[in-house]
């Protein structure tokens, strides 16, 4: 049979490519495949000083399934007992484990693990929700402050153009009562200038008249000397 090798996913690759990814400088990690039964599988990084399956220890069997998953999980409490503890590591691609945890029946510790994971997806889902409500809400709180900014401004403005207004129609009624003067001292001149002429013409004829009294009186005058 082909040798193959697991990768942290709990997928096996052929060792060649799997060797084929370590450096030209480093010598390849070897992963064991460990199968928790009934169906749970994750990737173990084989050390060189462990022969048999009774040397790999706890702590490295708790990390390597913790890293199976993409949420932090508890696993203080969890022990695993291999179905073959004596075998040698070098001829076993798969090692099947039974996991058991202590005050707890066998046939519900997985069903623990489970819960315990949907429990923290939905903290982590929570966070995210709250994280991005407490973005919205700053969101809203930036575009209520821009808003206030432009409400105050646009008061000021109004503010500035309702005196400026003001102003003006100020300025257009005096100019008004200035123009209803001007036309009254108009009318005014212009009547006297009426009755300066009427007068003016008045004296002429009688003056004209007066003249021809005084030429006809000469003319009589001169006819009797």
């Amino acid at each position: 049979a082909e040798t193959t090798d697991a990768t942290p996913d709990g997928g096996r690759v052929p060792a060649p490519l799997a060797a084929g990814r370590a450096g030209p400088s480093e010598m390849p990690t070897r992963m064991l495949n460990v199968l928790v039964t009934p169906k749970i599988t994750f990737a173990l990084p084989l050390k060189s000083s462990w022969e048999t399956v009774e040397d790999i220890d706890e702590h490295a069997l708790r990390e390597a399934f913790l890293a199976r998953f993409p949420v932090k999980l508890r696993a203080e409490h969890l022990t695993f007992k291999c179905a073959t503890p004596g075998a040698q590591l070098g001829d076993q691609p798969t090692l099947v484990y039974r996991i058991s945890a202590s005050g707890m029946p066998d046939d519900r510790v997985l069903l623990s693990v489970l819960s315990e994971l949907d429990h923290s997806y939905t903290a982590k889902f929570t966070e995210q929700l709250e994280r991005a409500r407490a973005d919205c809400l700053a969101s809203s709180n930036c575009f209520q402050v821009v808003a206030d900014e432009v409400r105050t401004a646009q008061e000021a403005a109004s503010r500035r153009w309702e005196t400026e207004v003001r102003s003006l129609k100020d300025f257009q009624s005096k100019n008004q009562k200035r123009l209803f003067l001007l036309e009254q001292e108009r009318d005014q001149l212009r009547d006297q200038l009426h009755r300066a002429s009427s007068s003016s013409e008045k004296s002429s004829a009688q003056l004209r008249a007066a003249i021809g009294g005084l030429s006809d009186e000469n003319a009589s005058l001169r006819s009797e000397l």
